[in-house]
């Protein structure tokens, strides 16, 4: 089974494991920790396995050190806890496991999920969505996590009119090499907020589009989130495939 983790770093905290085979033990875990969860049960799953035993809980931790989940405030602080050693985790990790915690993270995926969506344009960031420019910026004081290099941010009913707003990437490491970036929205009876995806005077008139399409028109400057329809939004509103609330 692959595990997408280098089990060549010695095991020096774990003993032999008299009853589960320690690839067994490896497997079950890497399996459970990498399957789709929602956050609050990730947290949970993670607590719990803190609990079952020190032998348990070493292997864990190497498995969960790379690739890593962050999706509240209160765990990123746990997180960051660990790397640093406080005497509350402490137990759970020597100094040299510590180290290579630090050194083990390769992915993470960062979860910033309001519980519903912001209608209108907001002139502050939600205390919510303050999550991953506060992760970034613990890297960087930090200097932590050398050899982080992929980030994936994960945002359920955020605004996506654009990503740099606020700031939010100012301080991305410089050793990630891939960003990957997605976006949800759930919500009952819910359409895209209009203010998303801010549409040109006159974008839909018959001429306008006639002109675009031979190239005489140049592209309007879209914002972020309507680099992703482009002139084919212009198309299908304009004919009636596709009505502009649903796109």
């Amino acid at each position: 089974m692959q595990l997408g983790v280098d089990q060549s770093v010695p095991l020096t905290d774990t003993p032999n494991l008299p009853r589960i085979p320690p690839e067994l033990l490896w497997g079950v875990i890497g399996y459970a920790w990498r399957s789709e969860m929602p956050p609050r049960d990730r947290n949970s799953f993670f607590e719990r396995n803190l609990r079952v035993n020190t032998r348990w809980t070493a292997a864990f931790l190497r498995l969960s050190g790379a690739d890593v989940y962050i999706s509240t405030q209160s765990f990123m602080e746990f997180y960051f806890s660990l790397l640093r050693g406080q005497p509350l985790v402490s137990k759970f990790l020597h100094s040299q496991s510590r180290h290579t915690l630090n050194h083990l993270c390769t992915s993470v995926t960062v979860d910033i999920i309001n519980d519903r969506v912001q209608i209108e344009l907001q002139t502050e960031e939600p205390e919510r969505e303050k999550l991953l420019s506060d992760f970034l910026y613990r890297v960087k004081v930090l200097e932590a996590l050398p050899n982080l290099k992929h980030l994936n941010a994960r945002f359920q009913n955020v605004a996506c009119d654009d990503l740099f707003r606020f700031n939010r990437l100012v301080d991305f490491p410089k050793q990630v090499e891939s960003l990957s970036l997605g976006y949800t929205f759930k919500a009952h009876g819910f359409c895209l907020p209009q203010h998303m995806i801010e549409t040109p005077p006159g974008a839909y008139h018959p001429f306008a589009i006639f002109e675009y399409l031979v190239g005489t028109r140049t592209s309007p400057n879209w914002p972020l989130s309507a680099q992703r329809y482009g002139h084919w939004r212009w198309i299908l509103v304009y004919f009636g495939t596709l009505g502009y609330d649903n796109v």
